[in-house]
C-alpha cells in the first residue's frame, strides 16, 4: 500500500471512526452468530459448505476485531530495541494482520465456489475425492488462510522504522508502482471474480440440463410396492442444492459490488501517479468494502434455508421474523439416502 493512502486511512474523522465501528459490531455479532448456529443447530454441519461458510464467517469475525483494534485504537508506541521496533513496525502498525485476514477472507470465497463447482459440474470425481471427505476436508478451511498470509508477506517488508516512526517505503520508480497496481487488482479482484464467474457459468448450465438424479448419481423418481409414485428425497435434494447455489451467488455479487469502487480507486491512484487524491471518495470506498466482511450473515439469515432453519432453533423469536417451517429441509438432514449427497 502506497504512503499516501495509509494516511488517509490512518487519520480518520470522527464520522469516519463512526462508520467503521458500526461496521465492525456488526461483523463481530453477525459471524458469530453464523459460527453458532451452524455448529451447534444443524445436524449436516460437517458437510463441506457449511465448513467453509464456518470458516468464512471466522475470518469475516476475525476482521471485524482487527479493524477495531488496527484502526480504532492508537498505535501502541515504538519499543527502544530496534529489533523489537521493527517487529511491531512491520506486523502491527503496518495492520498486516488486518489485510492479510481480508485476502484470506476472498480466496475461502474463491475455495466455496471451487468446491460447489467440481460437486455439481463432476460429481463422480468429487465423491470419489478423499480431500473433500471429513475429516480431510478440514484442509480445505486452512488452504484459504494459509494463501492469504503468505501473499501478504511482502506487506512487512515495505514498511520500516525510520527516525523512531514506522514509515512506508517509497517505490523504486513509477514503473514498480504501476506493476504492483497491476498485480494487486489481479490476484486480489480480477482473478478471483473471474474464477467464480466462469465456475457459475458452469455450475448453472449444469443444473440446467443435467437432472439432480445425474448429478447425484440417484434416480429422480420412485415407487411403493403398490407401484404408486411417492415422494423421493432426490427432489429435496435438488431444492436444497439450488438454494445453496443461489445463496453463494449473491455472497459473490455482493463481493464484487463492495469491493470494485475501491479496486479501481486504489488502481487509477497507484497508476496516474496523482498523489492528491479526494480523501472522501477513497474514504467511501474502503467503507463499502469493509462493508462486505458483515454483510454475508445478512445473506445466509434471508437466503441460506439451513442457517434459517438452524436460526429458528437457537432463537425461535427471532427465527419466526425470518423463517417459514420447510419440514422438507427436517427430511432432508435425516434421510440416510443422502448420506452421498454433493450437498
Amino acid at each position: 500500500m502506497n504512503a499516501t493512502v495509509e494516511v488517509v486511512l490512518t487519520n480518520l474523522s470522527l464520522g469516519e471512526k463512526i462508520t467503521f465501528g458500526i461496521i465492525a459490531a456488526l461483523g463481530i455479532v453477525g459471524n458469530s452468530l453464523v459460527v453458532y448456529v451452524l455448529t451447534h443447530m444443524v445436524k449436516s454441519r460437517k458437510g463441506n459448505v457449511n465448513i467453509l461458510i464456518i470458516n468464512q464467517s471466522l475470518v469475516d469475525l476475525a476482521t471485524s476485531v482487527l479493524l477495531i483494534l488496527c484502526f480504532l485504537t492508537p498505535e501502541p508506541p515504538l519499543p527502544s530495541s530496534p529489533t523489537a521496533a521493527r517487529f511491531l513496525c512491520s506486523v502491527w502498525n503496518s495492520k498486516y494482520l488486518f489485510w492479510a485476514t481480508i485476502i484470506s477472507s476472498t480466496f475461502n470465497l474463491v475455495c466455496l465456489t471451487l468446491e460447489r463447482y467440481f460437486a455439481i459440474v463432476y460429481p463422480f470425481k468429487y465423491r470419489s475425492c478423499t480431500l473433500f471427505t471429513w475429516p480431510k476436508s478440514l484442509v480445505l478451511a486452512i488452504v484459504p488462510v494459509l494463501v492469504g498470509y503468505s501473499y501478504q508477506a511482502y506487506f512487512p517488508a515495505m514498511h520500516v522504522v525510520e527516525d523512531d516512526k514506522c514509515v512506508v517505503n517509497e517505490f523504486s520508480s513509477r514503473a514498480a508502482q504501476i506493476v504492483y497496481a497491476v498485480i494487486i487488482l489481479l490476484v486480489t479482484y480480477l482473478l478471483p471474480l473471474g474464477v467464480m464467474t466462469f465456475a457459475y457459468i458452469r455450475i448453472y448450465k449444469a443444473l440446467k440440463t443435467e437432472s439432480i438424479g445425474n448429478i447425484t448419481g440417484e434416480s429422480c423418481q420412485s415407487t411403493n410396492a403398490t407401484g404408486n409414485q411417492r415422494h423421493n428425497p432426490n427432489d429435496i435434494n435438488e431444492k436444497a442444492l439450488r438454494n445453496i447455489v443461489k445463496t453463494l451467488i449473491l455472497v459473490y455479487v455482493v463481493f464484487g459490488l463492495c469491493w470494485a469502487p475501491n479496486e479501481v480507486f486504489y488502481f487509477y491512484f497507484n497508476v496516474s501517479g496523482n498523489q492528491h487524491i479526494n480523501e472522501t471518495v477513497y474514504n467511501i470506498t474502503i467503507c463499502l468494502a469493509f462493508f462486505n466482511m458483515c454483510a454475508n450473515p445478512f445473506i445466509y439469515a434471508f437466503k441460506y434455508r439451513r442457517f434459517r432453519e438452524g436460526l429458528q432453533r437457537a432463537m425461535p423469536r427471532l427465527g419466526r421474523l425470518l423463517c417459514v417451517p420447510d419440514t422438507s429441509l427436517l427430511q432432508e438432514e435425516n434421510s440416510p439416502q443422502l448420506s452421498t449427497s454433493v450437498v
